[in-house]
């Protein structure tokens, strides 16, 4: 048997020791990165969706501003239901454009 002494096992406990506490606060930190991959993850399925309603807003806009060129939308209502029809669109077109203090 070989002779072991206090020493040598303190000093072997210490070198575990510290190996420990090393890896433990590299797990700390792979869990900071995966939390900031995970962020960053959630912010890029994020934009994705953000540019999506941006198109269908962008789109929403065309229409809103093409109606708005056609004369025959807005011309004067000769019965009841196309007086109502165009309230109603003119109701939309203010909402298309922000102005939502009619909002039903």
């Amino acid at each position: 048997m070989s002779d072991v002494t206090r020493a040598q096992v303190e000093r072997e406990y210490l070198a575990c020791s510290d190996l420990v506490i090393e890896y433990k606060l590299q797990i700390q930190s792979l869990k900071k990165e995966l939390t900031h991959y995970a962020g960053w993850q959630k912010l890029a399925d994020q934009s994705d969706e953000i540019n999506q309603l941006k198109a269908h807003i962008a789109a929403i806009q065309r229409t809103v501003h093409a109606q708005a060129d056609d004369g025959g939308l807005w011309a004067f209502a000769h019965t009841a239901p196309e007086g109502y029809l165009q309230s109603a669109l003119r109701h939309l077109h203010r909402v298309c454009e922000g102005d939502f203090s009619h909002a039903r």
